[in-house]
């Protein structure tokens, strides 16, 4: 009885799947796809030739179905007839053979170090190796002793091949100053130079990056990169009043001979004018 209802199930299914298969009757060519046409003996969608559905609609065992463009193909490197190769190659007992001095791929090449190069389909040096500068990159050179090629002076392929403080531009194939390092003015702020020795950005002369590369009198302003003055303190007769000039000593304004801010610039017996900064006898 398992038996008998097993093979009523499997019957079942091979016929379902099998009208999913056939193609759908038709009468005329545009009841079918654009690659079919209609056998009105069969009533039926069949290939037109050299159009496929599947491989087996191909003649030839050397071809097979492009089901994307549903036309027979010739299988990789099978033929009839040199037309249905390459330009490089030849058909010989329907396989597509290199011709002399050209390859299929890589295991025609002898020398280790070279490759069937898919581009011109002869075997050359592998990316990387060379036997003349033009195998190499427009930035590198090649090292005929040991058949590498190498950067050209100033030029990188990583960042070993660059200074410490620099870092190799991927683009571009050269080393450029690291973040926080300079090789030239350009790479610093306006207020900079590069120091060569160090590669570092610096202030230039009479400007700064902060407080410590002022004197103790001045702080560094942070809009012009300049050391001016703190408050109460000068660094020329420009900072002070018109009755005061800058002490070179102590690099804060001081009243004239007989002028005063206070009465304590003042001698004993005389006050100051506050309106005139003069001092005057009591």
């Amino acid at each position: 009885m398992r038996r008998a209802i097993f093979l009523g199930i499997m019957l079942g299914l091979f016929l379902f799947f099998g009208c999913i298969s056939e193609e759908k009757g038709c009468k005329k060519n545009s009841d079918c796809k654009e690659w079919q046409l209609c056998n009105a003996s069969s009533g039926t969608c069949i290939p037109q030739p050299g159009r496929c559905g599947v491989d087996e609609d191909c003649n030839q065992t050397l071809q097979k179905c492009d089901v994307t463009h549903h036309v027979c193909v010739f299988k990789h490197n099978r033929c009839l007839t040199d037309s249905d190769c390459g330009l490089w190659q030849l058909c010989i007992n329907t396989y597509c053979k290199a011709k002399p001095g050209f390859c299929n791929d890589d295991s025609e090449c002898s020398n280790p170090i070279e490759y069937c190069n898919p581009r011109t389909h002869r075997c050359g040096p592998k990316p990387g190796y060379c036997y003349h500068d033009y195998d190499c990159e427009g930035w590198q050179t090649c090292d005929v002793t040991h058949k590498r090629c190498i950067p050209l002076a100033g030029r990188c392929r990583d960042d070993a091949d660059c200074q410490p403080w620099e870092t190799c531009n991927a683009k571009a194939h050269v080393c450029v100053a690291r973040k926080g390092f300079c090789s030239k003015q350009e790479d610093c702020r306006g207020w900079e130079v590069c120091d060569l020795t160090s590669h570092r950005c610096i202030p230039a002369p009479g400007m700064c990056s902060n407080d410590h590369d002022c004197q103790w009198w001045e702080y560094c302003s942070s809009k012009k990169h300049v050391c001016v003055p703190k408050p109460g303190y000068c660094s020329s007769h420009l900072n002070c009043k018109k009755w005061e000039y800058c002490n070179g000593n102590t690099h804060t304004c001081t009243p004239y001979l007989g002028r005063c801010n206070t009465n304590e610039d003042c001698p004993e017996g005389q006050s100051c004018n506050t309106y005139t900064h003069t001092c005057v006898t009591n």
